[in-house]
């Protein structure tokens, strides 16, 4: 059996960044005792969290290692999702791994496994607003017990991630489709819901006389189907300009849809 430590770091993307320091929480994953985090922003405006999970009676260093990255990744969604921002995809940068002397064997205990350190620092390019988060509203969120569609948590840190905004667009709009049935109508149907006043206009589509849009499906058919008359550079901006209003529509999406 195996105790140690297993750390990672993250890029926190373009958009609004946060900034906390380091809080230990607690994990229900067999095997983990607790779990620290910390969102730095250094002098050079690179912005990362980093997380050390701490391990105790893991049978071998492969499954702790495994047992890191799960909890990890798991961390990383319940933030970005929380936070609505941009974490990208964690690399390890220590494993440090100790054998525990069995009752009864001589066994030598020692550090088996060090993996050196390794810095990730990449430039953002760009100034952005970085958000303090209060340490106790952080640890009340990691501790949450199964919040409302966390399932789905992944998906949504993976649209923040896009590579363009209009690519962000067109993934939370996909998250949403999934989570109406695949039905555009029920999409445009649940978002009135919930914004009674949200724009609309006529569907151009013949199979369609009479229906309505709102703007989220009208931009996601301009830019997935042929239609006469569309500026595909408008209707990316467009995308752009309603961007905000999505990534809180989608994230009250998986909260009340799944």
């Amino acid at each position: 059996m195996y105790k140690g430590v297993v750390s990672f770091e993250a890029e926190i993307g373009r958009g609004v960044g946060i900034r906390f320091p380091k809080v230990a929480f607690r994990s229900p994953a067999a095997g983990v005792e607790k779990v620290e985090i910390e969102a730095v922003l250094d002098e050079a405006g690179n912005n990362s969290v980093s997380t050390a999970v701490h391990l105790e009676g893991v049978p071998t260093q492969q499954t702790g290692l495994a047992i890191a990255r799960v909890v990890t990744t798991s961390t990383l969604n319940r933030l970005a999702f929380n936070q609505s921002i941009s974490i990208g995809t964690p690399r390890c940068t220590k494993q440090e791994f100790e054998a525990i002397p069995q009752r009864g064997l001589d066994q030598v205990s020692g550090w088996v496994l060090v993996a050196g350190a390794t810095e990730v620092s990449t430039a953002l390019g760009e100034m952005k607003p970085v958000l303090g988060l209060a340490p106790d509203l952080v640890r009340a969120h990691l501790e949450e017990t199964t919040p409302a569609g966390e399932g789905n948590y992944g998906l949504f840190r993976s649209a923040r991630q896009s590579e363009s905004r209009a690519e962000e667009f067109l993934h939370l709009y996909l998250i949403i489709l999934m989570l109406c049935g695949d039905a555009q109508d029920g999409v445009d149907a649940w978002i009135k819901s919930r914004d009674p006043n949200v724009a609309e206009t006529p569907s151009p589509d013949p199979r369609k006389k009479g229906r309505m849009e709102t703007v989220y499906t009208r931009l996601r058919n301009e830019f997935g189907h042929k239609r006469a008359g569309v500026d595909l550079d408008n209707t990316k901006k467009e995308m752009s300009e309603q961007l905000e209003r999505l990534r809180e529509l989608a994230r009250v999406a998986i909260r009340t849809l799944t």
